[in-house]
């Protein structure tokens, strides 16, 4: 795949990014991150943009961490969903077996 160079602002200062995403992938992650910044800089008024960064850095990863953990919850449950007996199914097809029979069998 094609690698390609987006230019985003962050915080104010400009960066070249390079990847295999789109520049509209790579745009909304630099409007997401820049209003992550925002604010925690609304919250925290008196606080200097770096740590404004920073603290979205964290609010950031900690949603990551959030979303991963509950992925990995759901991926734990679709695994013993899958090691279940398959009881509806079982019933199904006991109930179209018997439909089947002539009337009197």
């Amino acid at each position: 795949m094609e690698k390609i160079r987006t230019k985003v602002t962050l915080a104010g200062q400009d960066f070249y990014v390079t990847g295999s995403g789109s520049d509209d992938y790579v745009k909304r992650l630099e409007r997401m991150v820049n209003q992550r910044i925002e604010e925690v800089s609304r919250a925290y008024p008196r606080l200097g943009l770096n740590h404004c960064a920073l603290l979205a850095m964290l609010n950031l990863a900690d949603d990551y961490m959030q979303l991963k953990n509950s992925s990995e919850q759901i991926d734990a449950k679709l695994a013993q969903l899958r090691d279940m007996p398959r009881i509806a199914g079982q019933r199904a097809v006991e109930h179209s077996s018997r439909s089947e029979r002539p009337v009197g069998v």
